[in-house]
């Protein structure tokens, strides 16, 4: 009991140190040049992808990579602005989180080639 409490009263200590505590926001700190910068890239980058995403739906795109050579399927993914991970390769399955993210397609390739896509 004696430690349970040790632990509540460290990590309330450390919210409070951090200004998280009764609604406080801790200022933030000015912006570089070069970190504004980078953030109107990942910016630009971020609705590029997200205009390819509004023209083919993940399912649709899913398959069109049926088939292609893994390294084409991945690129085409890439590409229409989506992520992609292999769940198996050659009849193994890989471990994989059930989250679904709907701007996934999942793999499965055998022989090189795409067997499986789905959205996920």
């Amino acid at each position: 009991m004696v430690r349970r409490v040790s632990c509540y009263a460290a990590l309330a200590t450390a919210c409070v140190a951090a200004g998280l505590a009764c609604g406080r926001e801790v200022p933030a700190t000015p912006a570089t040049p070069a970190a504004t910068a980078a953030t109107a890239a990942t910016a630009a980058t971020a609705a590029t992808a997200a205009t390819a995403r509004d023209v083919v739906p993940p399912a649709g795109l899913a398959s069109t990579v049926l088939g292609l050579v893994e390294a084409e399927a991945t690129a085409k993914i890439a590409k229409a602005g989506y992520t992609w991970r292999i769940l198996g390769r050659d009849g193994q399955n890989f471990p994989a989180t059930m989250d679904f993210v709907d701007t996934r397609i999942g793999l499965k390739i055998t022989g090189g080639k795409v067997t499986e896509a789905r959205v996920g």
